[in-house]
């Protein structure tokens, strides 16, 4: 549906203790950057967290293009919303849906800003996410819409 580059990260890449089974190889963190400039963005948690059939992943889509709303939309269509999409305090659009298969989503639409896309998210954004990955159990990067890390 989205094309794009998938990378992956074991848990041995980020030196995590918390790997499943012991096995340092098991995938902890996932990124697609898409051909279109969105992010989608995938972790999974230690074996400590309790274990929740349809309730245990969420995924982060991710960019700076209008069309997000329409990504939003078909995931959200009859279906429940945790955050209705809208302009959020750090000035950009986001919202949570949660699709057919009982899959949380946070698509994330970035305001067109005139940094240079090199440079630093804003920090309420870089933050929040920064601080959702320490929660997470990551001890590597976060990958924001415009590809740098945080």
């Amino acid at each position: 549906m989205l094309g794009g580059e998938l990378r992956l990260g074991t848990y041995g890449d980020y030196g995590s203790p918390e790997a499943p089974g012991g096995d340092a190889s098991k995938i902890m963190h996932s990124v697609l950057d898409t051909p279109d400039g969105y992010t989608v963005m995938a972790w999974d948690v230690p074996e400590r967290v309790p274990f929740r059939p349809g309730g245990n992943v969420a995924l982060f889509l991710g960019g700076d293009d209008a069309r997000l709303r329409g990504f939003f939309e078909r995931l959200s269509a009859g279906r429940a919303v945790t955050l209705p999409l809208g302009r959020q305090s750090w000035g950009d659009e986001a919202g949570s849906p949660v699709d057919r298969v009982g899959v949380s989503w946070m698509v994330h639409i970035a305001a067109r800003r005139s940094w240079p896309a090199a440079g630093p998210l804003p920090g309420p954004v870089r933050d929040g996410w920064a601080a959702s990955a320490r929660r997470a159990g990551q001890a590597g990067s976060v990958r924001g819409g415009r590809g740098q890390s945080v």
